[in-house]
């Protein structure tokens, strides 16, 4: 996916494997998800990323809006468990 994006002229970070122990501090959603700061104010980039996430795995991304946590500009791709 990161490879796609970059195609795409999106500059993808990196990625982070979530564990599975009891204790882990991040937990994967039940479904596919974009997370983004509502500061960004760039509706129409969020939306283009969400049809390229969707063209890429067949799944419709739920938007989250996490503005608390992450910086403007800053979106995450979340897998879910499955």
């Amino acid at each position: 996916m990161g490879q796609a994006l970059r195609e795409n002229g999106i500059n993808t970070q990196g990625v982070d494997v979530i564990g599975t122990t009891k204790d882990a501090k991040l937990i994967a959603p039940e479904t596919l998800e974009i997370r983004f700061s509502k500061s960004a104010n760039d509706e129409s980039f969020l939306n283009g990323l969400a049809e390229k996430v969707k063209r890429f795995t067949g799944e419709e991304p739920k938007l989250v809006d996490v503005s608390t946590d992450h910086d403007p500009g800053t979106f995450e791709i979340w897998f879910s468990k499955r």
